[in-house]
Protein backbone atom coordinates (compact mmCIF):
# COMPACT_ATOMS: atom_id res chain seq x y z
CA UNK A 1 0.00 0.00 0.00
CA UNK A 2 2.71 2.33 1.19
CA UNK A 3 4.49 1.65 -2.03
CA UNK A 4 2.18 1.92 -4.77
CA UNK A 5 1.28 5.41 -2.91
CA UNK A 6 5.17 6.50 -3.59
CA UNK A 7 4.72 5.37 -7.08
CA UNK A 8 1.67 7.48 -7.75
CA UNK A 9 3.41 10.49 -6.52
CA UNK A 10 6.31 9.95 -8.75
CA UNK A 11 3.94 9.70 -11.73
CA UNK A 12 2.18 12.87 -10.40
CA UNK A 13 5.38 14.51 -10.09
CA UNK A 14 6.49 13.12 -13.34
CA UNK A 15 3.47 13.97 -15.14
CA UNK A 16 3.65 17.56 -13.58
CA UNK A 17 7.12 18.28 -14.45
CA UNK A 18 6.33 17.13 -18.06
CA UNK A 19 3.50 19.83 -18.12
CA UNK A 20 5.72 22.59 -16.76
CA UNK A 21 8.21 22.17 -19.35
CA UNK A 22 5.45 22.01 -22.04
CA UNK A 23 4.33 25.20 -20.79
CA UNK A 24 7.80 27.10 -20.32
CA UNK A 25 7.87 26.20 -23.95
CA UNK A 26 5.17 27.47 -24.82
CA UNK A 27 6.45 30.80 -23.25
CA UNK A 28 9.60 30.96 -24.36
CA UNK A 29 8.19 30.39 -28.17
CA UNK A 30 5.21 33.15 -27.30
CA UNK A 31 8.60 35.78 -26.31
CA UNK A 32 10.22 34.83 -29.17
CA UNK A 33 7.19 35.29 -31.68
CA UNK A 34 6.79 38.96 -29.81
CA UNK A 35 10.03 40.01 -29.52
CA UNK A 36 10.15 39.61 -33.44
CA UNK A 37 7.07 41.27 -34.04
CA UNK A 38 8.35 44.59 -31.48
CA UNK A 39 11.38 44.43 -34.13
CA UNK A 40 9.62 44.77 -37.56
CA UNK A 41 6.59 47.64 -35.48
CA UNK A 42 9.88 49.21 -34.54
CA UNK A 43 11.57 49.37 -37.96
CA UNK A 44 8.81 50.08 -39.57
CA UNK A 45 8.04 53.27 -37.13
CA UNK A 46 11.22 54.43 -37.97
CA UNK A 47 11.18 53.87 -41.58
CA UNK A 48 8.17 55.78 -41.95
CA UNK A 49 8.67 58.39 -39.53
CA UNK A 50 12.02 58.85 -41.93
CA UNK A 51 9.91 59.29 -45.04
CA UNK A 52 8.02 61.77 -43.52
CA UNK A 53 11.11 63.68 -42.11
CA UNK A 54 12.73 63.10 -45.58
CA UNK A 55 9.79 65.03 -47.61
CA UNK A 56 10.63 68.46 -49.08
CA UNK A 57 8.90 70.60 -46.85
CA UNK A 58 9.32 73.86 -49.64
CA UNK A 59 6.76 72.27 -51.47
CA UNK A 60 4.13 71.56 -49.30
CA UNK A 61 1.11 73.57 -47.69
CA UNK A 62 1.27 74.69 -44.53
CA UNK A 63 -1.80 71.84 -44.05
CA UNK A 64 0.70 68.91 -45.62
CA UNK A 65 3.62 69.97 -43.67
CA UNK A 66 1.46 69.59 -40.23
CA UNK A 67 0.53 66.11 -41.62
CA UNK A 68 3.65 65.15 -42.41
CA UNK A 69 4.97 66.13 -38.64
CA UNK A 70 2.10 64.80 -36.72
CA UNK A 71 2.64 61.56 -38.38
CA UNK A 72 6.94 61.91 -38.24
CA UNK A 73 5.80 61.93 -34.45
CA UNK A 74 3.25 59.69 -33.94
CA UNK A 75 5.41 57.06 -35.61
CA UNK A 76 8.57 57.57 -33.10
CA UNK A 77 6.55 57.86 -30.24
CA UNK A 78 5.53 54.33 -31.42
CA UNK A 79 8.99 53.20 -31.66
CA UNK A 80 9.69 54.37 -28.74
CA UNK A 81 6.50 52.56 -27.22
CA UNK A 82 8.01 49.08 -28.39
CA UNK A 83 11.43 49.86 -28.04
CA UNK A 84 11.58 47.63 -24.23
CA UNK A 85 10.16 45.33 -26.28
CA UNK A 86 12.95 44.55 -29.38
CA UNK A 87 16.19 42.93 -29.19
CA UNK A 88 17.61 46.50 -29.06
CA UNK A 89 16.44 47.52 -26.08
CA UNK A 90 19.66 47.21 -24.04
CA UNK A 91 22.18 47.92 -26.94
CA UNK A 92 24.11 51.20 -25.73
CA UNK A 93 26.75 53.26 -27.75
Amino acid sequence: MKGEIIVKKRNLLIIALIISLLFNAYNLLSLKSQKQASNQLFAYSLQQAQTYFGTNYNELNIDDKNYHNIMASTNLNTALNVLNLTAFAHIEN
